[in-house]
């Protein structure tokens, strides 16, 4: 759980500077834009665990289970991060600490997580062929 406060305090910063010098950004409030980050790369690591071990979904309704996922993992993000604002104490004291060592980590996660993710998802198109 301290490298998913560490990866939250990254992009809380990272939120922060976008939102303080890029006009017309996304991001609007840290806190929020921090947990549907780090939700989504953590779907895309639950997408590339089953390309790994080639996990088929037992269900008929493969988009569901997809949607379901993503739905369970944001609302256990914003119930373990957003919940009584304790994004506010994670951000404080991580940012405080590692500065720019919570931002390189979560830029470094986000990078792996994608470049895994698409290794493993193009291998798994040249197997179907």
């Amino acid at each position: 759980m301290i490298i998913f406060n560490f990866i939250y305090a990254g992009f809380y910063q990272l939120s922060e500077i976008i939102r303080n010098n890029i006009r017309g950004s996304i991001f609007y409030e840290p806190a929020f834009d921090a947990t549907i980050l780090l939700s989504c790369f953590e779907f895309l690591n639950i997408i590339s665990i089953r390309l790994y071990f080639n996990l088929k979904i037992t269900s008929g309704n493969y988009k569901l289970d997809m949607l379901l996922t993503a739905i369970i993992l944001f609302g256990s993000n914003s119930i373990i991060f957003l919940w009584k604002k304790r994004y506010a104490k994670i951000a404080k004291e991580m940012g405080s600490r590692y500065d720019i060592f919570c931002l390189v980590g979560a830029i470094a996660y986000a990078i792996l997580t994608v470049c895994v993710f698409c290794y493993l998802h193009s291998r798994s198109l040249i197997q179907d062929m």
